[in-house]
């Protein structure tokens, strides 16, 4: 939905940072930054509200709170299906060796 630039410039907005803040931080002047805000005014139906600055810091508030969510649960997913994955290893290693052994007892039985 958003570009790269504009998901940084709006992640550094809704964190509290002013224009010229971001725009250091960045590397860029202050009117790329202000263009970069507009883009996402345009991308989320803001466009029509003015240039109101409290709605659109609460709007970068508001994406910036559901990015961060959705980012943690996909990483918390990510490691539930790494510690599933090393359970079911370690489990296969040790029926594995369960079997080495039983296998090993029954032959020097024989």
């Amino acid at each position: 939905m958003l570009t790269p630039r504009e998901r940084e410039v709006f992640t550094l907005y809704a964190q509290g940072y002013s224009d010229p803040e971001i725009a250091e931080m960045l590397f860029v002047c202050v009117k790329t930054v202000d263009k970069h805000k507009q883009n996402v005014r345009v991308r989320l139906g803001m466009e029509f509200e003015g240039r109101h600055p409290s709605r659109l810091r609460r709007a970068a508030t508001a994406w910036f709170i559901e990015e961060e969510v959705e980012r943690r649960l996909s990483a918390a997913q990510e490691q539930r299906a790494a510690d599933s994955t090393a359970q079911h290893t370690a489990q296969a290693q040790q029926g594995c060796v369960a079997c080495l052994r039983l296998h090993s007892c029954a032959s020097s039985t024989s």
